[in-house]
């Protein structure tokens, strides 16, 4: 199974996640009570490059996808992020 060029697997066979997942995935890495909505700012709700790099393995754990750190400074919002891990999933394998 080969890479794409942001390093996540291409045709992995899974469909990428959808907000709602990625809005429960923010909520867990930022471990506040305030609700996160699909245009929530990753940065403004309370995370940071600590946080943000625990939200990168968390996309790993929990989606089967690889993105960079760059990714969530990129991509604030979980719209965004699902929007780049849709992006992601469609993405051609790279051959190695």
């Amino acid at each position: 199974m080969g890479m794409n060029s942001a390093g996540g697997r291409a045709g992995h066979g899974f469909p990428p996640p959808d907000t709602g997942l990625v809005i429960a995935a923010f909520m867990d890495v930022l471990a506040n009570d305030e609700m996160v909505e699909p245009d929530t700012d990753f940065f403004d709700a309370g995370g940071n490059s600590v946080l943000a790099g625990r939200l990168v393995a968390r996309v790993a754990r929990t989606f089967g996808m690889k993105i960079k750190l760059k990714d969530v400074f990129t991509y604030r919002t979980p719209d965004e992020l699902a929007g780049r891990l849709h992006e992601l999933s469609r993405a051609p394998a790279r051959p190695r």
